[in-house]
């Protein structure tokens, strides 16, 4: 049965639960896709073993607004994996709300796969489309607009559903979702890769994941890798 999310905690009564679904991005560095062993926060190695206990585990959505080339070439590699995921469009990101089957399409996937990625471009091609979308609607700062939609659609799916872990690709729009959020702190946990950080984050009373890596960290792998490690695997 789906989970309610956080609608009883405090995120409904913000007025966002009918509100836009917009997307932006998350950044970091991987591993090289090949040795999952990496360092810890405090310098000490974190061996296979003990990122195995540490899998978050739950449901997990992932943000790339990010249009680093690195960063679209682990988005297509992870939606060629199996990770399920949804392109958004000028309209979603630019406008005050999303198109309304747009936004169910995220809650049923995540309450039906238990992981979701949420992604504004599949090529660097399609940045001229935003471009010319933002003018047409006077929009001054078209990249400010996305990350501030971006917070909302992360608040938006929080209602709906559990979320436990956060995957985010760039640091604007990790701005703009701790901005909507209201989250006042991090506390930096371990790396579940190397040079990518998982910090526990508060939301309305409930602890969750938060893992952010920057938009050219990595290789074509490393989105692969982080889903992973959360536990999560393709349906047959």
């Amino acid at each position: 049965m789906p989970r309610k999310g956080l609608a009883r905690k405090g995120l409904a009564g913000k007025g966002l639960a009918g509100k836009g679904l917009a997307g932006k991005g998350l950044a970091g560095k991987g591993l090289g896709g090949k040795n999952p062993v990496g360092r810890g926060l405090n310098g000490v190695q974190t061996s296979k073993t003990q990122l195995a206990e540490k899998r978050p585990g739950g449901k997990t959505l992932i943000i790339c607004g990010s249009v680093n080339q690195m960063s679209l070439e682990q988005t297509n590699t992870a939606i060629e994996s199996g990770i399920p995921g949804i392109t958004l469009e000028p309209e979603d990101v630019l406008n005050d709300t999303v198109r309304p089957s747009v936004f169910r399409a995220a809650v049923d996937q995540l309450n039906r796969n238990e992981v979701l990625l949420l992604k504004t471009c599949t090529s660097v091609n399609q940045v001229q489309m935003y471009k010319e979308y933002g003018t047409s609607r006077n929009i001054e700062d078209i990249s400010l607009q996305i990350a501030g939609n971006t917070g909302k659609v992360v608040m938006n799916l929080m209602v709906e559903v559990d979320i436990d872990n956060l995957i985010v690709f760039g640091g604007d729009t990790l701005r703009g979702i701790i901005a909507s959020l209201g989250i006042s702190g991090m506390k930096p946990e371990y790396e579940v890769l190397n040079g990518i950080p998982l910090s526990s984050i508060t939301v309305a009373g409930r602890t969750m994941n938060l893992v952010t890596k920057a938009g050219g960290y990595g290789n074509r792998q490393t989105l692969v890798d982080l889903v992973g490690i959360t536990g999560w695997v393709p349906s047959s």
